[in-house]
């Protein structure tokens, strides 16, 4: 008897397990789990393209183009891609891709690669799960294949080939690759730029290209990108011969040449490398940044966590409230308890009373914890709105979990670029459908973006980049007169965005300009509002002036706390990710009052965020026939030891720097020395000994620290081309190896009749 039970228990544990592995095979890709050959159907041609070479870029998004072509059947169909995320599991995007006879469609996806080995998988479906086309990429992005990648367009008379396969970083192998393209072979979407990290044009005619192939490097600039135009093109005109202008739009980089590209070593010097006209076309910091890609790849997914890992103080519980209900539980259910009871002679209901008075106790606590629990899926997001004209350009990204081990799905509009951001932490090199699930799906449509994700294991966070281009939304957005000159401001700032703004402040010159709140028309005198001095290395005591106070300790704390260390963390990225601080032009951050971001259609899940807003302003530098130079343009050449140019800092004892204020008469020179108590513990303010280069001598002088030196001193230290060379020797014992925060230059000079 008892070995027919166990014989029942085993087949039916066979049974469940059947059933679960037919139930799992039916989730998985057909192809992955048969090996199924595609259909071939008379006049419907399907191409799946990339870059054939395998040598993929790290921390760059992979275009793969999926063309269908009918030259009879209507084929409802659909794009697929495949591809390993975290814990062996896998992601898949899809995107509809219908064709009626005649016509000829195209989709392109961009997968993000890192440095460990990806099995990509690309397939073409119809509606009935019918599968006509699929390619597999095996993708090995490794040391060996840091290239930095250049596309380049320009006329058949001119010869770029200069900038392929050149050494820029010998240490960290890093050369460059340059693709030459023509008028067909320019993209026209974003995603295929997304694969080059500079272009190049020179006697370009934008004449030539749609609106859309312009269209698209202007998205691509916006999101990182770096162009560099010669004077051989339209776009060049600001440019003055053999000067160089750099124009900053979001993340990215126009750089307006004032001579050829192909002629480009010709002004600088029979020596110039390319990577010298990079370091003075994109300047020292883009071509670090660039360089740091390199070994460290894209930036996006911590960007995401750190700006959406923001603490809920709704969701905390009260651990006061707490105390007090347990210590009056404990008082009841003792003494309280026992006392009444044997008043009214019923000790032995005791037991049965404090069961009672337990579930009372129970059901209290669980009432005070229903605004801490997570009933559904939930997201942060930071959103990102620059006004430039009449036009906004947004950037968000977003945080979405869920408080169960559950799948969950909602829709984004249509309106939105989406593109997962994707930690490959723990990816191995391939991925086994046969025994996870998809973790993420992306479904592209004309209506929106379907996500549907399948969560295994509660609070595991998925991320976002997110991005559109909207019209009208805020307006004129700000007007206005602003003018600054040694630390003081002039002008008038007026609200026209139509919303009321929180916290509205103006960086200007290393300055901070507060103009406080702002309701909708409203306009601030701007001389009377507060003006703050803000060097490089002061920058968390900026963030708090802009956010109103300094939360980062106490952000659990108060809500006002955790709104305020969010907008930290947002502005905070935006000043070291999409503003480049090179610039005298003034930036407008502000917050709205209220958050208008309608990300999600149709989904039951919680949304909360922060967005900051910001515009552009020009500035008057000039007051009574002098002009202010507040932040040097062209960063000081670097003649002995390090300078780090993002904070105005070394770490040697001794440095030699060469200032060059270019064609600016200097009628004084103003330094702003490092204030003590402002360097973080691994910082310290210069201390020690200034010598100028006296051209006249040939020799170093030793100078008095001063906050001003007028031109009757300089005449000695400034040479023909109007450059000041300065010795920093620090006092600091050697063996503490501190950052060492340089004095700031600002210049006063004559204008130009």
């Amino acid at each position: 008897m008892r070995k027919k039970r166990l014989a029942g228990l085993a087949l039916m544990a066979l049974l469940v397990i059947a059933g679960s592995v037919r139930a799992l095979a039916d989730t998985i890709p057909t192809d992955m789990a048969q090996g199924e050959t595609p259909a071939t159907v008379t006049g419907l041609e399907v191409e799946i393209i990339w870059d054939e070479s395998g040598l993929v870029r790290v921390g760059r998004e992979l275009p793969i183009t999926v063309r269908v072509s009918s030259s009879g059947p209507q084929v409802d169909g659909s794009a697929i891609v495949y591809a390993p995320a975290n814990r062996g599991d896998y992601y898949k995007m899809e995107e509809r891709l219908s064709v009626s006879a005649g016509e000829t469609k195209e989709t392109v996806f961009s997968i993000p690669v890192d440095y460990s080995t990806s099995m990509i998988l690309v397939e073409y479906r119809d509606a009935d799960g019918t599968l006509y086309a699929a390619r597999e990429l095996t993708i090995r992005p490794g040391y060996g294949t840091q290239e930095i990648y250049i596309g380049a367009v320009a006329s058949e008379n001119v010869d770029l080939d200069g900038f392929d396969r050149v050494t820029l970083n010998e240490y960290n192998g890093i050369t460059t690759r340059l693709f030459e393209l023509t008028e067909e072979t320019f993209p026209d979407r974003i995603e295929k730029f997304r694969l080059y990290d500079i272009f190049l044009l020179d006697e370009f005619d934008r004449s030539d290209f749609s609106a859309a192939q312009m269209q698209a490097l202007d998205d691509w600039v916006y999101e990182g990108g770096i162009i560099i135009i010669g004077n051989g093109s339209d776009m060049a005109a600001q440019a003055q011969e053999g000067e160089t202008v750099r124009e900053n739009w979001g993340s990215g980089l126009y750089v307006y040449c004032g001579f050829p590209l192909w002629d480009a070593a010709g002004n600088f010097s029979e020596e110039s490398s390319v990577r010298e006209f990079f370091y003075d076309t994109i300047g020292a910091d883009s071509l670090s940044a660039l360089e740091n890609s390199m070994q460290n790849g894209t930036d996006d997914y911590w960007n995401a966590r750190n700006m959406t890992a923001s603490v809920d103080p709704a969701r905390l519980p009260k651990v006061g409230q707490y105390a007090v209900v347990l210590i009056v539980y404990l008082v009841v259910l003792g003494p309280v308890l026992y006392w009444i009871l044997k008043k009214k002679g019923r000790q032995g209901a005791l037991r049965s009373a404090m069961i009672a008075i337990s579930l009372l106790f129970a059901g209290v606590i669980y009432l005070m914890g229903t605004r801490t629990r997570f009933t559904r899926p939930f997201m942060n997001y930071a959103s990102i709105q620059e006004i430039r004209g009449d036009t906004v350009r947004e950037t968000i990204y977003a945080n979405i979990c869920s408080p169960y081990n559950s799948s969950y799905s909602f829709r984004i509009g249509a309106d939105y670029d989406v593109l997962p951001v994707l930690s490959y932490d723990n990816q191995t090199e391939t991925f086994d459908t046969e025994k996870n699930d998809c973790q993420l799906a992306v479904y592209y449509g004309e209506e929106g973006t379907q996500v549907e994700i399948n969560d295994d294991i509660p609070f595991t966070a998925e991320y976002f980049r997110l991005s559109r281009r909207s019209e009208d939304t805020y307006g004129a957005g700000f007007t206005g007169e602003l003018g600054l000159f040694r630390g003081e401001a002039s002008g008038y700032l007026i609200n026209e965005t139509g919303v009321s703004l929180e916290r509205v402040c103006i960086l200007v010159g290393g300055f901070l300009i507060v103009a406080g709140d702002m309701e909708p028309g409203q306009q601030v005198d701007l001389s009377q509002a507060p003006i703050y001095s803000v060097p490089p290395y002061r920058q968390y005591e900026m963030l708090q002036t802009i956010s109103g106070m300094y939360a980062f300790d106490t952000a659990s704390e108060s809500e006002e706390a955790a709104v305020a260390a969010w907008r930290n963390e947002v502005t905070s990225y935006y000043i070291n990710s999409m503003m480049i601080t090179q610039t005298n032009d003034a930036v407008i951050l502000a917050f709205p009052s209220r958050e208008n971001v309608n990300i999600l259609e149709e989904a039951d899940v919680e949304v909360r965020g922060v967005t900051l807003i910001t515009a552009q302003m020009e500035v008057d530098y000039s007051r009574d026939g002098q002009v202010y130079v507040p932040v040097l343009l062209q960063e000081p050449e670097v003649l002995q030891g390090n300078y780090d140019a993002s904070d105005n800092s070394t770490y040697l004892q001794l440095v030699v720097l060469q200032y060059d204020f270019g064609e600016v008469p200097v009628d004084s020179i103003l330094f702003e020395w490092p204030e003590e108590q402002a360097a973080d513990s691994y910082m310290q303010a210069f201390r020690g000994t200034m010598e100028f280069y006296n051209w006249e001598t040939g020799s170093y002088d030793k100078i008095e620290p001063r906050e001003e030196y007028d031109s009757a001193y300089l005449e000695p230290y400034l040479d023909g081309e109007n450059r000041l060379t300065v010795r920093y020797e620090d006092e600091t014992a050697e063996e503490y190896s501190y950052q060492i925060i340089l004095p700031q230059l600002s210049v006063i000079g004559r204008e130009e009749p």
